[in-house]
């Protein structure tokens, strides 16, 4: 972006997180954003760039040190926090892996959360109205995804670490547009 490059790192002020910028002509790094940790630490599968934004989440802190989901606009150096995990046993907490973007939302996996069962999520993020949905909630067939989901097509892929036969994990496909979940 901006012939620069971007990225998110623990460290800097609490050893919450850092988003960077290095610019490979000049060889200068700026710290952009130091985070803190009710604004999440611990940051996972780097920053996804959507139009002018990028988006990134932490697996760590928040308003409920579950995680976070967050914007930031590299213009106005302006960071948004828009999703705090764990706020309830039905959603999901610790993301992991990267944020996907696919027909305008936003889709990821927490490794925990869900129910009392707490197997993990697949979860859907629109930034134009802010809605933060649970789309899956990982069963015996696969849980405690691992990871980030990948897009083939219209379906998302990926792994879990449990479940699945002989409860060694799994590997599955998700079909957003009907809710369907295949090993």
């Amino acid at each position: 972006f901006n012939n620069k490059l971007y990225g998110i790192t623990s460290g800097g002020y609490q050893e919450a997180a850092v988003i960077y910028e290095w610019d490979p002509s000049a060889n200068t790094y700026t710290k952009k954003i130091d985070f803190i940790n009710t604004d999440g630490t611990s940051p996972i599968g780097g920053l996804v760039l959507v139009g002018s934004v990028f988006y990134g989440m932490t697996s760590g802190g928040g308003a409920n040190s579950a995680g976070e989901m967050f914007e930031w606009d590299p213009a106005s150096n302006i960071y948004t926090k828009d999703v705090d995990f764990g706020s309830s046993v039905s959603d999901g907490y610790e993301p992991c892996g990267r944020l996907m973007p696919f027909n305008g939302k936003l889709y990821g996996m927490t490794s925990y959360g869900g129910g009392s069962a707490s197997t993990g999520t697949i979860f859907e993020w629109d930034p134009v109205s802010d809605t933060y949905t649970i789309k899956l909630i990982f069963d015996n067939n696969g849980n405690t995804p691992l990871g980030s989901l990948s897009l083939f097509g219209d379906r998302f892929y990926g792994i879990t670490s449990s479940g699945g036969t002989n409860n060694l994990g799994s590997v599955f496909e998700w079909d957003p547009a009907n809710n369907i979940y295949t090993n």
